[in-house]
């Protein structure tokens, strides 16, 4: 494990006064240590609304008990949507990230 990833947890606001955007940001979770594999066709996920996304990355980390499907890698200023997160052997050692790169995290089309 030699790449320090950060991952962050997505909040979203209901929207306040007259407006009707949500509003977002990401509340940093903390950091970890990670093992990284690009990959060239990953599997297929498909989300709580039938929507087919494409694993580009698997990021292998310790485990931890607040990870989950919903969070998201930042690495080198890219956002990962984490698409589905497996503890490996159910042993609570390793945790697999299976990820889809977004793009920048300074670009506001990536956090969503």
């Amino acid at each position: 494990m030699d790449r320090l990833i950060t991952l962050k947890s997505r909040a979203i606001q209901a929207p306040v006064g007259g407006s009707v955007d949500y509003s977002e940001d990401f509340d940093f979770l903390g950091t970890a240590w990670s093992n990284i594999l690009s990959l060239k066709k990953g599997p297929i996920f498909f989300d709580g609304t039938n929507v087919a996304k494409q694993a580009t990355h698997l990021f292998q980390i310790r485990y931890r008990d607040d990870v989950a499907s919903e969070i998201w890698v930042e690495l080198d200023g890219n956002n990962f949507d984490v698409l589905r997160v497996e503890d490996l052997e159910e042993r609570h050692q390793f945790l697999y990230l299976w990820s889809v790169k977004r793009g920048p995290a300074s670009t506001e089309v990536n956090q969503v």
